[in-house]
């Protein structure tokens, strides 16, 4: 009962994930490769504690969801997560934790604003792909360049 409600409240973690899954798909420069590794970034400890553990069960369960389908071209997905602390430090910390040591191409950032807009720079010099899962800041959810195709929110995407 508990875990349904749980779904029922995380499902736009899930449809979060189904578009980092297509996203890979798109980006992968190893499609042989047998585990698809995606970074996600939330915080584990601290003052945003409690949304970050929502967002990392979100995750986890959207992972297991697309795995149990049959993973993303017959390829499982395995979620590396590390805690920012809803610091930006960390958040930088943690980027090129994940880019140098773990390899991934795709990372969810679970984080807030500022710790998502501090690790956006280093996923981009890195050719990462990187998803800003709460991310409300202006300069996250809007492109100032006349020329820049329309973003959003993951809010209002996932709505």
């Amino acid at each position: 009962m508990l875990y349904d409600g749980l779904r029922v409240a995380l499902r736009p973690a899930h449809l979060m994930m189904g578009a980092v899954a297509v996203a890979f798909t798109i980006t992968s420069a190893h499609p042989t490769q047998a585990e698809i590794k995606v970074g996600f970034q939330a915080p584990l400890t601290g003052f945003a504690a409690s949304d970050g553990k929502s967002a990392k069960i979100a995750a986890e369960m959207a992972i297991d969801d697309i795995n149990a389908a049959g993973g993303v071209l017959g390829q499982k997905l395995q979620l590396i997560t590390y805690d920012d602390q809803a610091k930006s430090d960390q958040a930088i910390f943690t980027a090129n934790k994940l880019i140098g040591e773990d390899g991934v191409k795709l990372v969810v950032n679970g984080s807030y604003s500022a710790s998502g807009r501090a690790a956006a720079p280093v996923f981009q010099k890195a050719g990462v792909v990187m998803i800003a899962a709460y991310g409300v800041h202006p300069d996250i959810t809007t492109d100032r360049r006349r020329d820049a195709p329309p973003r959003c929110s993951s809010a209002r995407c996932l709505a």
